[in-house]
């Protein structure tokens, strides 16, 4: 094992030393986290943090620099740090940077400066504080500059799922486009390529996310990665264009790489958003999931947390003013969804509830909410970019709602 006393005395910070303390640093958290738990790597790193704020040698303050980053970056990974936490720890990171004597406006400065704004970004779109993300992957982007090929094109698809969670559609599309025709990484092109098509889908440039499709699948492994998520999306596509989920009730039923709580949480959000409850016998209750031995691993996400919610909704032997109080209630983290588009169904799915009980105007308030988002995201186009509320749109009660 690689100990965290092997880093390198400096007087001053360079590129060089630099590079050779990051290398050791990275070692040695892969050599702990061989042989720990993720929790307990990052109460050691914690713990390393400490021990190294009282230190004013530049030697030391380059390791507490590196050890910032790690420790972000295994809460980014992992989770174990609470909000206060990974605000202390970025302020704490910026002190550091400014105690350096290393300025953003040199060439060799930009670089670390860049980098770490880049993981402030990404601990911000953690937090569900989209906005914020976007903003400070833009600044990491000025440190930065115009990059060259690979760098840039994967800064462009961090601006691009920022901007489409923000509901910025033609900024989204054109970030997605330049990724998907200039990234070499193996990673970063599988990824471009899906959200572009998840971006023309919901702006439903049906054809071209349909091509995009066809060419993805017959790429023979180049996307394999993905794939999944692509068949998904074509799923998508033919169901809200035919009008029934058949498409991904199928998925579901007869493949177990579908039967997975982000495909099942997905899909049964549009059942709660459209007018079909056809296939509902198909998704067991949330208890029943997370004990089930079919069920394909990976956490719960923010929309399996929603399902919850929505099954205590239909217990009619809880009062009524009870499940509007615990809608509400989910309804203030809606924004908090690390899609637009799930943030979309929820808004959808609360609509029909509230209608359903006649709480007619909670049910515009919800309607509302959905309409701008669909509006921002189709560039203004579509008051339903899902098209799942025709029918809601033309209530009588609905009159007005962006039109």
């Amino acid at each position: 094992m690689v100990a965290f006393n092997t880093f390198i005395t400096v007087k001053q910070w360079t590129h060089q030393d630099i590079q050779k303390a990051k290398n050791n640093l990275a070692t040695a958290v892969k050599d702990l986290t061989d042989t720990h738990s993720h929790k307990e790597v990052l109460a050691i790193l914690l713990t390393r943090l400490r021990n190294l704020e009282q230190s004013i040698l530049p030697r030391d303050r380059l390791e507490l620099y590196l050890t910032i980053v790690a420790t972000l970056k295994q809460d980014l990974a992992f989770g174990g740090l609470i909000p206060t936490q990974t605000r202390s720890l970025i302020n704490l990171g910026f002190h550091v940077l400014n105690l350096s004597g290393m300025k953003p406006s040199t060439s060799e400065s930009s670089e670390i400066y860049g980098d770490f704004q880049l993981l402030v970004s990404e601990s911000k779109l953690k937090e569900g504080d989209f906005f914020q993300s976007y903003w400070d992957q833009s600044i990491s982007h000025h440190y930065t500059g115009q990059s060259k090929d690979e760098a840039e094109a994967s800064n462009r698809l961090s601006q691009g799922i920022r901007a489409m969670r923000l509901g910025l559609g033609n900024p989204a599309l054109e970030h997605f486009r330049y990724a998907n025709q200039k990234c070499q990484d193996e990673k970063n092109l599988n990824l471009a390529r899906l959200h572009l098509i998840q971006c023309l889908r919901i702006q439903r440039y049906t054809s071209e996310a349909s091509t995009l499709i066809a060419e993805t699948l017959t790429c023979h492994g180049r996307f394999k990665s993905i794939e999944n998520d692509i068949i998904w999306q074509k799923a998508l596509i033919t169901s809200v264009v035919d009008h029934d989920f058949w498409p991904i009730a199928k998925l579901i039923k007869n493949n177990y790489e579908y039967y997975s709580l982000s495909y099942l949480s997905e899909f049964k959000f549009l059942l709660l958003a459209g007018k079909s409850r056809r296939y509902n016998d198909l998704l067991p209750k949330t208890a029943s999931l997370k004990r089930s031995k079919k069920l394909k691993s990976g956490g719960p996400n923010f929309l399996f947390q929603a399902m919850s919610c929505f099954e205590s909704l239909a217990d009619e032997d809880i009062p009524f003013d009870i499940r509007l109080k615990t809608l509400g209630n989910f309804l203030k983290k809606a924004p908090l969804a690390r899609q637009i588009e799930h943030e979309m169904l929820i808004w959808l799915a609360a609509t029909r509830w509230l209608s359903h009980y006649n709480q007619m105007e909670m049910a515009k308030l919800s309607l509302s909410r959905y309409v701008g988002l669909s509006m921002s995201i189709s560039n203004y186009k579509m008051r339903d970019s899902l098209n799942l509320c025709k029918d809601l749109l033309t209530c009588s009660w609905a009159k007005g709602i962006l039109s």
